[in-house]
């Protein structure tokens, strides 16, 4: 309905609204942010694609279950996806490709299924935390992802995946799994392939990757690492108060466990290793 239209700036779905056609917005250039309301159930291929100055995707609490094959691709300025409550059980082929900026992306509990090349070449992309309820990552899903260090499974039975759904970059990182799972998950591909394995206690909540502001702060093993165009003097310190470094460096390596204070410019982060 508003395919191509270069000035819409911003849209107010109605509550009416069931479903969002195929290409109903695709290359709107100047949308800037979008909420799905509650009555939405499915969007459409295509349907924002290349919406190049879209920054923003709110569906917390929709009833959107299906998110359709290149439904955000090529939005490359979108930086966070929030489907908090929602419904979806199925993100398409190429959902997200190339979203080069998105560094935050929060996944339902509803979650079943990631077709082919959903979030390949989110280039900025540096933590996916995959839901409970998650059976099947098709192939190539995080393809191209070379800044994901760290990968949350929180499924006590692996989810079948194809083999070359994570790039080399995300191997060498940390997958972080249920307590009592690592024995299962070392013995299935394409889990068995990451360099380290380590069990969490998922109940206490992800407590070692932390955002503000475009800045994201990861924990990988006895790294930390600080990801974000932003990204100016980092300064680290034991709790103690010790600064441990200072510089521009966006991995700090050979770091002690215990938990440590990152300032990044004006913003400070608590994290765990």
């Amino acid at each position: 309905a508003f395919e191509g239209c270069s000035s819409l700036a911003s849209i107010n779905i109605p509550g009416s609204v069931a479903t969002i056609g195929d290409r109903a917005f695709y290359g709107c250039s100047s949308l800037a942010s979008i909420d799905i309301p509650s009555s939405v159930t499915t969007i459409g291929e295509h349907a924002f694609s290349n919406c190049i100055r879209l920054t923003s995707v709110d569906m917390t609490g929709s009833s959107v279950t299906t998110i359709g094959d290149g439904a955000f691709s090529v939005c490359s300025r979108l930086t966070s996806v929030d489907m908090t409550g929602s419904s979806v059980t199925t993100i398409g082929d190429g959902a997200f490709y190339a979203c080069s900026s998105l560094t935050s992306i929060d996944l339902p509990g509803s979650l079943t299924t990631i077709w082919k090349r959903a979030f390949a070449y989110c280039s900025s992309l540096a933590l996916i935390d995959l839901p409970s309820s998650l059976t099947t990552i098709d192939e190539e899903a995080f393809y191209g992802c070379s800044r994901l260090v760290s990968v949350y499974c929180r499924a006590t039975t692996p989810p079948s995946a194809e083999y070359d759904i994570f790039p080399d970059e995300t191997l060498q990182g940390t997958l972080y799994v249920p307590i009592g799972t690592k024995a299962d998950y070392e013995a299935v591909d394409p889990w068995r392939n990451f360099w380290t394995i380590e069990e969490t206690d998922f109940s206490t909540g992800v407590n070692n990757a932390l955002r503000d502001d475009g800045i994201t702060v990861v924990a990988n093993g006895n790294s930390i690492v600080v990801i974000g165009d932003n990204a100016g003097r980092i300064e680290v310190y034991c709790v103690n108060g010790q600064c441990v470094y200072s510089g521009t460096d966006t991995v700090i390596d050979n770091l002690a466990k215990g938990v440590y204070v990152v300032k990044v410019d004006n913003k400070t982060f608590k994290v765990l290793l």
